[in-house]
C-alpha cells in the first residue's frame, strides 16, 4: 500500500506518519531528509532561511528510488506539488492559531510563519492535491483536537474501509473574520 501524507508545516504529518508506520510496517520516507540526502536544492531563500527545493528533481528521485515500492509512505510538504502513484494521499489540516504556536516554538521566521497559515487558512495542499491526484483518494485529516494516536486510528478505519470520508476542514470563515476585523 503506497500512502502519502501532506500538508503544512508543523500540521502533524511527521508524527503521524512516524505512528501508521509502526502500525502497517511500512518503510517510511521523510521529504525533507531524503531532499537533503540526495541534494536536490537549486538554491538558498535568504528571506525565508530556507534552501530552495528543485520539485522536478524532487519527483524524478523520489520515482527512481520509490517509484516501485508496494508498500511505502511517504511524508512531507511538498508531496502535495505533483503526482506519484498513490492509493491513498492524506492532507494533514490543523487550525491556523495552533500552526502558529507549533512554529513559535521551533523558531520559523515571522515571514514563513505567515506564509504558511496564509497556506493553510486557503487550502493550499489540498487544492494541489486535488491537481494532482485523484479525488478519491484524497483524505483530509484535522489534526488540531484529535490526539495523534486517534487520528492514527481515524486513518486507519479509511484505509480499511471502516470509514469513506476524511474530516472536512474549511477555515473560510476564520479567513473572513481576520479580514474584517483588519477593516475596522
Amino acid at each position: 500500500m503506497r500512502i502519502v501524507l501532506t500538508g503544512s508545516p508543523c500540521s502533524g504529518k511527521t508524527t503521524l506518519a512516524k505512528k501508521l508506520s509502526e502500525k502497517l510496517r511500512h518503510p517510511l520516507v521523510h521529504l525533507s531528509d531524503f531532499v537533503k540526502e540526495k541534494k536536490i536544492f537549486s538554491g538558498y531563500d535568504r528571506k525565508r532561511k530556507a534552501r530552495v527545493v528543485d520539485v522536478k528533481e524532487l519527483r524524478k528521485k523520489l520515482n527512481q528510488e520509490y517509484g516501485k515500492a508496494k508498500n511505502i509512505i511517504l511524508e512531507g510538504h511538498l508531496l502535495c506539488e505533483f503526482p506519484l502513484r498513490a492509493d491513498f494521499v492524506f492532507v494533514i489540516r490543523c487550525h491556523p492559531d495552533a500552526l502558529i504556536s507549533r512554529m513559535k516554538k521551533r523558531g520559523y521566521p515571522k515571514t514563513k510563519i505567515e506564509e504558511n497559515v496564509l497556506a493553510e487558512l486557503l487550502d493550499y495542499s489540498f487544492v494541489r492535491a486535488k491537481e494532482n491526484y485523484k479525488k478519491a483518494k484524497i483524505f483530509e485529516i484535522n489534526s488540531t483536537e484529535r490526539s495523534a494516536d486517534k487520528n492514527v486510528a481515524f486513518i486507519l478505519d479509511i484505509i480499511k474501509g471502516k470509514r469513506k470520508r476524511g474530516d472536512k476542514v474549511d477555515w473560510s470563515a476564520e479567513l473572513l473574520d481576520r479580514a474584517l476585523s483588519m477593516l475596522h
